[in-house]
């Protein structure tokens, strides 16, 4: 491929054949990727280039001993009383490997640039990226929210065992944050929110995902 490259440039329509060469390859990617082939994306440099062919190989190793990990772990159910200890050291050990592949793997995509807003890339060995998670929610004091929902008959956020119900109240937040966004103020006096709840924001979190046989 170098040496056609080189044979295009030196040719008087060199640079015209290499722009169609490249634009083809494009063409010949974009219908790779329609008939399912999960191609790897391209490096804009040398550097982010060794970066992802570094984090590849890790990926590779940590489907291997996820593997591992996921044989081991079918073998411990079923031989649970046949040398138990020697199983539960060999989990321990694989997944501390596990978590030392993922930290590096997590460190290697600081010098990625996934193109756009993508959050993720896909290369030789897998997936990586970072993936949004749903807001934290913060309670100061459960009590005090049962209390105010009593007080404000706020049905479906308190349990009748008078214990927090926290998808609902999420729900609550939400609805309650969704009407202040669109009318300025909360209407509803059902949704009002309860004092000491936020829904705060977190973090997007780093995923490693190997890629299939």
């Amino acid at each position: 491929m170098n040496t056609e490259l080189r044979e295009l440039r030196d040719d008087d329509g060199g640079l015209v054949a290499l722009a169609e060469l490249r634009d083809a390859e494009g063409v010949i990617r974009l219908e790779l990727t329609e008939d399912g082939y999960d191609l790897p994306e391209l490096a804009d440099t040398m550097e982010e280039a060794d970066a992802r062919a570094a984090a590849s190989t890790y990926l590779f190793a940590l489907r291997g001993v996820k593997r591992q990990v996921d044989a081991n772990y079918a073998e411990f159910t079923v031989l649970q009383d046949f040398n138990k200890d020697r199983h539960v050291a060999r989990q321990s050990g694989l997944i501390r490997r596990m978590e030392y592949l993922s930290v590096t793997i997590k460190a290697l995509f600081g010098f990625m640039r996934p193109a756009g807003k993508k959050k993720s890339l896909n290369l030789i060995g897998g997936v990586v990226g970072m993936r949004a998670q749903t807001e934290e929610l913060v309670i100061e004091d459960d009590q005090a929210v049962i209390a105010w929902a009593q007080e404000q008959q706020v049905a479906g956020i308190v349990k009748v065992t008078l214990s927090l119900d926290r998808k609902e109240l999420r729900s609550h937040m939400e609805h309650a944050r969704q009407e202040r966004r669109v009318l300025g103020s909360v209407a509803d006096p059902d949704r009002i929110p309860p004092p000491g709840v936020t829904l705060g924001a977190r973090p997007d979190m780093f995923y490693a995902t190997p890629a299939k046989d």
